[in-house]
């Protein structure tokens, strides 16, 4: 009989389960470190004994923005994007060790993102992009070995792209545009084989395009432009047989294209000239042999 009452709880999705404590006091940290209860529809009481009752993950629950939790008690998806959320988010977030998708984007978020980011073993999508957050992306976000998708882009993120974050080898998506990011785009990024969309645009990178880029074997879209690459551009891109879309354009990129770079296959659009000083062939569109390719008009 208790098993049949478990199945049919769980059928229509009632948790009966409490969060670990740790989770809880997460939960309760974000609460404290935003404005969560001035615009969350009921609020999230803290100053509760954690019961049945009151459990986020309830059918019930009154949590807005916990949005899914797994047969144990445990967050998986937090939800609470295009709010108004203002304050920062706190070291303790990093107890929502099973949380597979953090949704925080378009909202005042300031400050930085938390190194405890890197005990988030079981997320997937981590989305911060368009709030204010400052500082550097954690060195710890290699221990976000689960980590899909990254949406940074639209913050103030300074320094540089941490090397570590080419451990993260189940990378979809980066997307860091318009940051205050410096430095050399790491080679380990060139680990990433998983990696479709690399966007880190509109920054101050520096130094040269790594060579490691040829690895990225499934890459289809690739945005370096406006930062302050300089040297050439390495032979080995011409490896990247997925490639369709390449943005090089408004960096200091000098000297001639690699052998092949026209006759990449997948390759279907393009933007070179603007801010770079290359030399040697730069054909018009009707005249490359990939007829397909759209040499952009910088």
């Amino acid at each position: 009989m208790l098993r049949f009452v478990l199945a049919i709880a769980f059928h229509i999705g009632m948790i009966l389960a409490l969060p670990p404590v740790g989770e809880q006091n997460a939960l309760c940290a974000l609460a404290a470190a935003t404005n969560i209860n001035s615009i969350a529809t009921s609020g999230w009481d803290c100053n509760i004994d954690w019961t049945v009752a009151s459990d986020p993950c309830s059918a019930n629950s009154h949590w807005e923005g916990i949005t899914t939790c797994d047969a144990t008690g445990s967050i998986t998806q937090l939800s609470f994007h295009t709010k108004g959320l203002t304050g920062s988010i706190p070291s303790a977030i990093g107890n929502l060790n099973k949380l597979r998708a953090l949704y925080l984007h378009n909202n005042n978020l300031v400050n930085r993102l938390p190194v405890t980011i890197g005990n988030m073993t079981s997320l997937g999508a981590l989305f911060v992009h368009n709030n204010l957050l400052t500082g550097p992306i954690p060195n710890q976000i290699d221990g976000v070995e689960n980590l899909y998708q990254f949406y940074g882009y639209s913050n103030s993120f300074s320094g540089t792209i941490p090397a570590e974050l080419g451990a993260c080898t189940k990378l979809y998506h980066i997307d860091l545009k318009k940051n205050q990011l410096v430095g050399q785009i790491p080679e380990t990024l060139g680990s990433l084989t998983n990696l479709f969309t690399l966007d880190v645009s509109f920054n101050q990178l520096q130094f040269t395009i790594p060579s490691s880029f040829g690895s990225l074997i499934n890459l289809g879209y690739m945005y370096i432009n406006n930062n302050a690459l300089t040297g050439t551009v390495p032979p080995e891109i011409t490896q990247m047989t997925t490639l369709n879309t390449l943005y090089l354009d408004r960096n200091s990129l000098s000297g001639s294209l690699p052998t092949g770079f026209f006759e990449m296959s997948s390759l279907f659009y393009v933007h070179l000239r603007e801010g770079n000083d290359f030399t040697g062939y730069l054909p018009d569109v009707n005249f490359v042999t990939n007829s397909q390719l759209h040499y952009g008009a910088d």
